[in-house]
């Protein structure tokens, strides 16, 4: 069942995930020549479900590259004037590593890693107007992107879950609607 996204919490998420795919840098790793081929590579809250009762590393690493969008926390206040929203959303990329690769944060495969999460995050950054609202646009106004964390797949893991890098991102948004 495809649920339209309407209220304001769904609403930030579906525009969070319009202004990733608008993101050269995005539809460059993804291999997506348009933001409409992208958007199939970004997904709410994690992957569709498996076939089985779980995902196979060749199951996985067909879905890779890959983003999904969750919400970490979100505010409505109106004290005078428009009301505002504001919340954290996290997106969470994730791509195969290459077979030779080594966790060492500064080996070659992580720093290409870095790189490109550098870039997508630089374009993210120049798709949102902090000082305003994109809210009628359908691109999410936002004011920071942080990457939190980044993780990478451990050798025990690689026959389950294939050999993969991730890194979480923190979207802070907020304006008047």
């Amino acid at each position: 069942m495809t649920v339209t996204p309407a209220g304001r919490l769904a609403l930030s998420m579906s525009y969070l995930r319009t202004t990733l795919a608008a993101c050269a840098a995005f539809r460059e790793w993804v291999g997506a020549e348009t933001a409409a081929a992208a958007l199939r590579r970004i997904h709410y809250e994690g992957l569709p479900a498996p076939k089985g009762d779980q995902f196979t590393p060749a199951e996985l690493s067909r879905y890779r590259p890959y983003a999904f969008i969750y919400p970490v926390n979100f505010r409505v206040s109106r004290l005078e004037g428009p009301s505002n929203i504001s919340g954290v959303l996290d997106v969470v990329l994730e791509q195969d590593a290459p077979e030779d690769f080594n966790s060492a944060p500064t080996s070659p495969a992580n720093m290409l890693w870095f790189n490109t999460v550098g870039r997508i995050m630089d374009d993210m950054a120049e798709a949102s107007d902090p000082n305003g609202t994109n809210w009628n646009s359908g691109q999410l106004a936002f004011h920071t992107v942080d990457m939190y964390d980044w993780q990478c797949s451990q050798p025990d893991e690689a026959t389950t879950q294939g050999i993969w890098q991730r890194a979480m991102l923190a979207v802070t948004h907020g304006g008047s609607i």
